[in-house]
């Protein structure tokens, strides 16, 4: 049977680099999934859970729960996975990427001895991730996404369709063994438009996602970015990992937003 621990006793998971180096992981993979919909209602939740792993019997799944940070938000996120540790925003924000985790002395910096590869569906230019690169031994953003033949997805913030690049993850390593990828999503920014044509819940009869279409529309997005999720991780190497986590809950008023849990998943998904 699937292993499942759930940590209910963490309230703020934020050690990233001690559950990745636990074990001598070949590849690993890191999704921060934009505005993960963590909604209240537990059948909801579920459905969203069970779309990942319906398919894949030989999975360990490790469960934690984290703050988020209201200040800084989608780049908070990536600082904090980075680092695991309280560091400068400003610094951060401002600095080479590379030149900031070392003068911090960050985890993902013992990373160096893999393959590091970071993906975007957007602009290099957004929030000038372009400050990256050095780190990383390659980059992909929107542009370097749509010359490989990714196909782009139509909305306000119109970058690559995040399921092209979770179906081509073969395509940005150049090695097979001794990887280490990070992917920052898109597809749910709020507003968000629907990627697929399909409706896995009748939104009219669910509540609540029957009170706001954006509700409707991010819900069936993430679960069919969960599905072929779900295809990858069965195509997984018995030694890899992949980490799921969302940047922070979706971004409507304080209002509507009481819908969704207050606290981030984070999932660790390996094989038997």
């Amino acid at each position: 049977d699937r292993g499942l621990y759930f940590i209910d006793k963490e309230k703020n998971f934020q050690n990233f680099g001690k559950i990745i180096n636990q074990k001598n992981y070949n590849n690993i993979y890191v999704i921060i999934n934009e505005s993960y919909p963590n909604f209240r209602d537990q059948n909801l939740k579920k459905y969203l859970f069970e779309k990942i792993v319906s398919n894949n019997n030989d999975l360990i799944v490790q469960k934690f729960k984290r703050k988020w940070n209201r200040a800084v938000t989608t780049q908070g996120t990536e600082m904090e996975f980075f680092c695991n540790k309280k560091v400068d925003f400003n610094d951060f924000i401002r600095d080479e990427l590379e030149y900031f985790l070392e003068k911090n002395n960050c985890w993902i910096t013992n990373e160096k001895n893999k393959n590091l590869v970071y993906i975007h569906s957007y602009e290099e230019t957004f929030f000038n991730r372009s400050r990256y690169k050095k780190f990383f031994n390659k980059t992909y953003f929107k542009k370097d996404l749509l010359k490989l033949g990714l196909k782009k997805c139509q909305q306000k913030f119109d970058g690559v369709c995040d399921h092209e690049v979770i179906n081509n993850m073969d395509k940005f390593i150049d090695q097979k063994n001794n990887n280490f990828v990070i992917f920052l999503t898109l597809n749910n920014h709020i507003p968000a438009e629907p990627i697929t044509k399909k409706n896995y819940l009748d939104c009219e009869k669910n509540f609540p996602l029957n009170l706001n279409k954006q509700f409707c529309i991010i819900y069936n997005n993430q679960m069919f970015f969960n599905e072929n999720l779900s295809n990858f991780l069965e195509i997984m190497n018995k030694n890899d990992l992949v980490v799921l986590l969302s940047d922070t809950p979706p971004m409507f008023n304080k209002r509507t937003r009481i819908h969704f849990e207050d606290t981030i998943d984070v999932y660790f998904f390996s094989k038997k």
